[in-house]
């Protein structure tokens, strides 16, 4: 069996799995984000642009 630590510092060592996992759920709400802001500003424009349309006709 392998020790959990780094041999001559203390260390503990981290699982890959684990590191993967972190980066799976970082990379997730990355993603659910900029899709909200992306929505939000598609929301936006055509907020403006339906005032203007009104304001010219």
């Amino acid at each position: 069996m392998r020790p959990n630590r780094y041999p001559y510092s203390g260390m503990k060592k981290h699982s890959t799995v684990r590191a993967v996992r972190v980066f799976e759920k970082a990379f997730v709400n990355f993603v659910a984000e900029n899709i909200r802001q992306s929505i939000k500003a598609k929301q936006e424009l055509n907020k403006a642009s339906e005032k203007f349309y009104q304001l010219c006709h």
